[in-house]
């Protein structure tokens, strides 16, 4: 990651502003890495947003009778895991890093967001954006957007 942040750094140069997705980290050692490399890459780039997470990497999804969901050639039948199931790791993800960057830095919530409370739950966190995507792939319900939207205003509004 740090040979990464510095090689866009370094194509970009400032004044470019850049956002960052990160996969999600189960360790909080490692966070707290990758936290110092988006401090450090700061003196060449500026980091404005770090999203999180990507999708929990290398799962693997069967149906109740065990059948692989994901036939992707070579895959084995894994990939990314998104959705509700995430939620958990992705607003840990997102709490512990809000805690590790500085407050200039935007933390934008992503993973498992399908309703107002769920979004409230990143804002609460101290989340400046988020991002809604299996919600919206599950059955490209264009009004989802909305939907959350309208909940989540009546969530904090109700605070």
């Amino acid at each position: 990651m740090r040979k990464t942040i510095k090689l866009v750094a370094e194509e970009i140069m400032k004044p470019w502003r850049i956002w960052i997705k990160l996969s999600p980290y189960a360790n909080p050692v490692e966070r707290e890495r990758i936290a110092r490399y988006i401090i450090e890459a700061r003196r060449h780039v500026l980091i404005e947003r770090v999203t999180l997470t990507n999708t929990f990497p290398n799962c693997v999804a069967r149906d109740e009778k065990g059948k692989i969901l994901i036939t992707a050639k070579n895959t084995g039948g894994r990939a990314g895991m998104a959705g509700t199931g995430l939620r958990p790791i992705a607003l840990a993800n997102a709490e512990h890093f809000r805690m590790l960057l500085p407050p200039e830095i935007g933390i934008n919530g992503a993973g498992g967001i399908s309703t107002g409370e769920d979004l409230a739950a990143y804002y609460r966190i101290g989340c400046a954006g988020a991002q809604i995507g299996s919600a919206f792939f599950w059955n490209e319900n264009f009004r989802i957007f909305e939907q959350v939207a309208s909940k989540f205003l009546d969530q904090i509004e109700s605070s």
